[in-house]
C-alpha cells in the first residue's frame, strides 16, 4: 500500500468448489460456517457481461484483478509506463482488468480515469462491487444496524470518533460521515486531503444511514491498538470482519471493520458472477495482507517483489516490484504461457 501497511486481524473467506459456497474460518477461536453468497448482500443487474467459456479443463484468464497502492500505483500515486501498456495489451485480447482495492471508487478516481477502465471492479476490500466507468455500485455489502451502534458505543467509549463509508443509491457517490466522540485524528485529515473527499460531521448515525455503511473505522494511537483490537475480538468475536493498518507517516494504527463475509475473493467472486465467468479464469496480483485471500484462492496469482514473505507465501508466483512494472511482468507471463487467448472472452 502507499504509506499504510497491514496486518491480519478477523477472517479470510475461503472458497468451496464447485459450487459457489464458502467455509469460513474464524480468529482467534476456529468456527466453521458455511455461507451461500449468491443469496447474500444486495445484487444490483445491468452490467456488462461477458460469454462464459465452456471447458473441461481450467478456463484461459478472462479476468486480470489488481490492487492498487504497493501493486499499480507507487508511493508517488503513479503508474508504471510499462503497466498502462500491458493493460492496454490486456484488455485488446477481451480479458477484463479490474481494480480490487481497499479504497473507495471515488478515492480510486485518478487511476480509473487514467486508465478509462469498464465494467465492474471490487472496492472497499470486497464490500462494494461497482462499474468502473460510471461508477455505479452494482453490489455491496453492508454491515448489521446492531454492529454499527454497539461498534460506535465501543469507540466512543475510549473517546474516538468513527468514522462510516456511506453507499446508496440515492447519493451520486460514496461518502463518509464522522461521528463526533472525539477529535479529528491528523492522519484522517491527511488522508482526505489526498484524496479530494470530505466527511460531513454527526451527533449519531441514524437508522436510515445504518442501512448503508459498508465501513466503519476508527484512527489509534499505537499504544492503544491492541487494547481495542482485543476489545473488538471479545465483544464481537466472528461478528465482524476487520483490520488493524499501520500508518507510519503518524504512528498510529487505523482499524476498519466490515461486514463478516467481506474479503477481496468473495469480492471477486461477485464481479464473476456479473460477468458470467468461473472465478477458475482469475488471476490476481497484490502486495499485502489484504490480498491474501485473492492471491491464496485465485487459480493464478501473483505476489509483488516488495510483499512480505507471508504474503507472497499466498501467493502461487512472484512478480517484480510496482516500481520495476511487476503488474507489467506478470501480464506478460500470462501471454507467454498462453493463458491468454486474444478475443477468447469477448470485449
Amino acid at each position: 500500500m502507499d504509506e499504510f501497511q497491514l496486518h491480519s486481524a478477523g477472517t479470510d473467506l475461503w472458497p468451496f468448489p464447485p459450487a459457489v459456497f464458502f467455509r469460513r474460518t474464524g480468529h482467534p477461536q476456529p468456527l466453521t460456517r458455511t455461507i451461500a453468497l449468491a443469496y447474500t448482500g444486495e445484487m444490483k443487474t445491468g452490467s456488462p457481461s461477458f460469454q462464459p467459456h465452456r471447458s473441461y479443463g481450467a478456463p484461459p484468464v478472462g479476468v486480470v484483478a489488481c490492487d492498487l497502492d504497493g501493486t499499480l500505483i507507487g508511493r508517488d500515486h503513479r503508474i508504471h509506463p510499462d503497466d498502462i501498456a500491458a493493460i492496454r495489451r490486456l484488455r485488446d485480447a477481451g480479458v477484463h482488468f479490474a481494480i480490487c482495492t481497499g479504497r473507495s471508487i471515488m478515492e480510486s478516481h485518478d487511476v480509473l480515469s487514467e486508465l478509462q477502465l469498464k465494467g465492474p471492479g471490487v472496492f472497499v476490500t470486497g464490500a462494494v462491487v461497482a462499474d468502473m466507468a460510471d461508477r455505479q455500485t452494482l453490489h455491496r455489502r453492508t454491515l448489521p444496524a446492531a454492529s454499527i451502534a454497539r461498534l460506535i458505543d465501543l469507540f466512543s467509549n475510549y473517546g474516538h470518533a468513527s468514522l462510516a463509508l456511506i453507499d446508496e443509491d440515492a447519493s451520486a457517490a460514496p461518502y463518509y460521515v464522522l461521528t463526533s466522540h472525539g477529535p479529528v485524528h491528523p492522519a484522517t485529515s491527511e488522508w482526505f486531503v489526498r484524496n479530494r473527499v470530505q466527511a460531513r460531521q454527526i451527533t449519531q448515525l441514524d437508522g436510515a444511514l445504518q442501512r448503508h455503511v459498508v465501513r466503519i473505522g476508527i484512527v489509534v494511537e499505537r499504544p492503544e491498538t491492541p487494547r481495542i483490537e482485543a476489545e473488538l475480538r471479545r465483544h464481537f468475536g466472528t461478528d465482524i470482519y476487520f483490520l488493524s493498518i499501520k500508518a507510519p507517516l503518524f504512528d498510529c494504527h487505523v482499524i476498519e471493520v466490515f461486514h463478516p463475509e467481506v474479503s477481496k475473493w468473495s469480492g471477486i467472486i461477485t464481479l464473476c458472477q456479473q460477468l458470467n465467468l468461473p472465478p477458475e479464469a482469475v488471476a490476481t496480483i497484490g502486495d499485502d495482507v489484504n490480498d491474501i485471500p485473492m492471491l491464496r484462492q485465485a487459480h493464478i496469482s501473483f505476489a509483488m517483489a516488495s510483499a512480505d514473505e507471508h504474503v507472497k507465501a499466498a501467493a502461487k508466483r512472484t512478480t517484480r516490484s510496482q516500481t520495476q512494472g511487476g503488474v507489467a511482468a506478470a501480464i506478460a507471463q500470462l501471454f507467454d504461457e498462453g493463458r491468454i487467448v486474444s478475443g477468447r472472452h469477448g470485449t
